[in-house]
């Protein structure tokens, strides 16, 4: 992975400054650019290559060599205290680098009425069962006490018991990986937890439709 992003961002600076692409690393080589490939300079300059992550490994990864880190949706306030930003400082000296842009993703149940809020968190609640079953996740459930989980919400998964599934999803574990409330609640509890560090935050809004307005309301209060 750390050879990709050192590609990615060779070819995008050829296509920026038009120099010859000269990319030679342990499992890719990318040397060869037609003019028919070439979209020209962005006016912008060269777009930021940004790296999802979880694991320590590849969150080093990221502070090593990408433009900026990507938190995955699935995460808690104590993961990322104990896990990611521990990482992040890894990668950040390994490379001599003194800062990486952090945007973390946020799922968010966000509603006016008792009836959108039941809606949302029920969205929620859904997501949080399908992220929790899947292995790669199981160091967020463990630094929370809820490791046992995983294997089971994995076995009813299997099975295809989503019913099941969401019911295992208690209150304690959405306010725990989740964010929910009035836009502007939301807003409060996202600051809370990244304002000190992040620059932008992704917010998603699974299994249901938060309107426009809402949303705005969410930008508005987080600007």
């Amino acid at each position: 992975m750390r050879e990709i992003v050192l590609a990615a961002k060779a070819i995008l600076q050829s296509w920026q400054d038009g120099t010859r692409l000269d990319f030679r690393g342990e499992f890719t080589t990318h040397t060869l650019m037609p003019p028919t490939f070439i979209p020209g300079p962005n006016p912008y300059g060269p777009p930021p290559v940004l790296l999802g992550a979880l694991g320590p490994l590849m969150t080093r990864t990221a502070a090593e060599v990408a433009d900026g880190l990507l938190v995955m949706p699935f995460h808690s306030e104590r993961h990322l205290h104990q896990r990611t930003l521990p990482a992040v400082a890894e990668g950040l000296e390994l490379a001599g680098r003194e800062r990486i842009d952090i945007y973390p993703q946020m799922i968010t149940a966000m509603g006016d009425s008792p009836d959108e809020m039941a809606a949302a968190t029920l969205g929620v609640r859904r997501l949080l069962a399908f992220y929790a079953s899947t292995p790669a996740y199981k160091p967020v459930l463990e630094v929370e006490g809820w490791a046992d989980l995983q294997p089971e919400l994995n076995a009813l998964s299997k099975v295809g018991d989503v019913a099941a599934m969401t019911a295992l999803i208690t209150d304690d574990m959405i306010d725990t990986l989740a964010v929910r409330g009035t836009p502007e609640q939301c807003a409060v509890e996202i600051k809370r937890r990244f304002g000190s560090f992040a620059q932008r935050v992704c917010c998603y809004f699974p299994g249901y439709n938060a309107r426009t307005d809402q949303i705005a309301r969410l930008a508005q209060a987080l600007a």
